[in-house]
């Protein structure tokens, strides 16, 4: 039995394998020239109850994407979150999270800093 202020935290690995549908198929984002494209990746999550109505939730993800084809790419992404989430009443509930993401690859690198809140009410 895990305690009403437990700390909850799991590891996942993936991998996954995308390839263009046909040659000539195009999409909004044109994969064909691209090839194989292999990503893989590591999530870390912790949960931790803070009170039976509060609870506290991070988050990190590293993914690796690679592509073998003509316009062969390599890209890193990494995400980093932090949410808070309470009720507020007993159809009312809230959060508030920070993110931050570092991307480095084509077309361009790019950092995002983001803090989001969240009101939910059902009725």
């Amino acid at each position: 039995k895990i305690p009403s202020r437990g700390l909850i935290g799991f590891r996942n690995e993936f991998m996954t394998d995308t390839q263009a549908a046909a040659p000539g198929f195009s999409t909004v984002t044109d994969i064909t020239n691209l090839g194989q494209i292999v990503q893989t990746g590591q999530t870390v999550n912790w949960s931790h109850t803070i009170s039976g109505l509060t609870s506290l939730m991070t988050s990190y993800a590293h993914v690796r994407s690679t592509s073998d084809g003509s316009a062969a790419q390599t890209s890193l992404q990494n995400i980093l979150s932090l949410n808070l989430s309470t009720q507020l009443s007993p159809k009312t509930s809230a959060s508030f999270g920070l993110r931050h993401v570092s991307f480095a690859g084509s077309p361009t690198d790019y950092r995002e800093n983001a803090v989001f809140t969240t009101l939910i009410f059902l009725f």
